[in-house]
């Protein structure tokens, strides 16, 4: 009987267990265009992995260098994923020399149907050279959780 248990609990053990998952994000039809795609783990607090991001605008008020800006995992400020909540925020500098300038994407989005989380987004830009105030832009955004 004991052999039969051990036998069961390592065939439980042995079957795929889940181990990760991904995100998919995306944001069209306002003010910024904004795809995400990671991978997720499902253990030890969740990080992502494999994170690529990118965020269009066509405002004039943003500097032509950061209407187009391309995120990697060392531009991910903040993430949360649990069942109530995904949160991410996006940090991004202006390279080379030039004034600084710096674009903040926040995302907020809670649970619907079918491992879709529905919520909004909100970027903020400041730029020093164009007197430093803060460019704000906001929108809907939807992602997938798996």
């Amino acid at each position: 009987m004991r052999t039969m248990t051990a036998v069961l609990l390592l065939a439980g053990l042995a079957t795929p267990a889940g181990a990760s998952g991904g995100i998919s994000c995306e944001a069209s039809g306002g003010p910024v265009g904004l795809t995400i795609e990671a991978g997720v783990t499902r253990g030890m607090g969740g990080p992502l992995f494999s994170f690529e991001a990118t965020a269009n605008t066509g405002d004039d008020r943003v500097p032509a260098d950061l209407r187009t800006v391309a995120f990697s995992p060392a531009n991910v400020a903040q993430y949360w994923l649990d069942a109530e909540d995904l949160r991410l925020v996006l940090y991004r500098e202006r390279e080379g020399g030039a004034d600084h300038a710096e674009i903040t994407i926040t995302i907020h989005a809670k649970p619907a149907e079918g491992g879709a989380y529905d919520g909004v987004y909100r970027a903020v830009v400041y730029d020093i050279a164009a007197g430093g105030g803060p460019i704000e832009l906001a929108g809907d955004i939807s992602c997938q959780v798996e």
